[in-house]
């Protein structure tokens, strides 16, 4: 779509523009955001119910540009229930069985659309720009009971989707003005994760909040080398991860791993170990009494009996 005249302005922190006549509109629209503010990433989104592009339209140089797909297990997105052992394979259209498969085809799902950012768009990062669930599953049922276990059993598939594939994401929505009888105030959706029906107390950070047990989760904060793996289960809020250790990257006292720990998920403390794999360390947490502090230092060096997690130092 061609549109005129040209002209740009930055206010407020956002970028007006009028696409010229006869260009390319991805690729004029970032050339001139670039121009207003040099820094600024932008975020190139496509729609789940559309094919993936292979050609963005764009400039050649690729720098600040990120490939933000939706994603959505479609068919509790479609039927607005949560089916423990069914969902579909968004590519071949057929249902897929099982909680292992589940998990197999949602991660494939998601890893295409890093392979087609690493195919076609020459490498550039992939951030999941929409995922997500329905809060008003099962006619509005949890609602009335309160129980929002269904609600938290499909995020976590998702969520371990994204992590099988070391993906961020960004989580659709939080609407600070949802009610049950509203929603999201947007199309007929409910997805915040956030209601003021369920708040009962202003004063409490996480009032108000939905399948929050699945949603606050624990993670690396920081690494000093290669992400390889890393899981999260919210029923046992035990996390492992593995990394391949950057020996350029040193802090003053060794080599450091913070460890993010939410209020939710730190409550009771952890007890921590680490291992070792050929060129990677291994770390482990898992709930415990104590504290839930710890650093991995000098992860290079570590072998597979050789624990050095320190309880007294403070994880960010």
């Amino acid at each position: 779509m061609w549109v005129a005249p040209t002209w740009l302005r930055l206010s407020d922190g956002c970028v007006w523009a009028t696409v010229p006549p006869r260009s390319n509109p991805c690729c004029w629209l970032a050339q001139a955001i670039r121009q207003a503010a040099p820094q600024a990433l932008i975020f190139f989104e496509c729609d789940p119910t559309h094919p993936m592009p292979h050609n963005w339209g764009g400039e050649e140089n690729r720098e600040g540009i990120v490939f933000a797909p939706h994603w959505y297990d479609a068919l509790t997105l479609m039927t607005q229930k949560f089916h423990p052992f069914v969902a579909v394979d968004e590519q071949t259209g057929r249902a897929v069985f099982g909680a292992g498969r589940i998990r197999k085809s949602f991660a494939a799902q998601l890893r295409r659309r890093k392979d087609v950012a690493a195919q076609h768009f020459g490498g550039i990062p992939t951030l999941i720009g929409e995922t997500g669930i329905p809060f008003d599953l099962d006619d509005r049922a949890a609602f009335r009971s309160g129980d929002f276990s269904n609600q938290a059993q499909a995020l976590e598939r998702i969520f371990r989707a994204l992590e099988d594939n070391l993906l961020s994401y960004t989580l659709w929505n939080y609407t600070p003005d949802n009610t049950n009888a509203r929603g999201d105030q947007w199309n007929g959706e409910d997805f915040s994760i956030f209601s003021r029906d369920q708040q009962q107390n202003p004063g409490e950070i996480h009032s108000g909040g939905r399948a929050l047990q699945t949603i606050v989760r624990l993670y690396p904060a920081k690494i000093a080398g290669e992400l390889l793996h890393l899981s999260f289960d919210s029923r046992s809020k035990a996390l492992r991860f593995s990394f391949r250790h950057n020996p350029t990257r040193r802090a003053k006292r060794g080599f450091r791993a913070p460890l993010a720990l939410p209020g939710r998920c730190a409550r009771g403390g952890f007890r921590w170990a680490l291992g070792a794999l050929p060129g990677a360390a291994i770390v482990n947490l898992c709930p415990y009494r104590g504290t839930g502090c710890a650093y991995a230092d000098d992860c290079a060096s570590i072998g597979p009996s050789d624990r050095r997690l320190r309880p007294t130092d403070f994880l960010v």
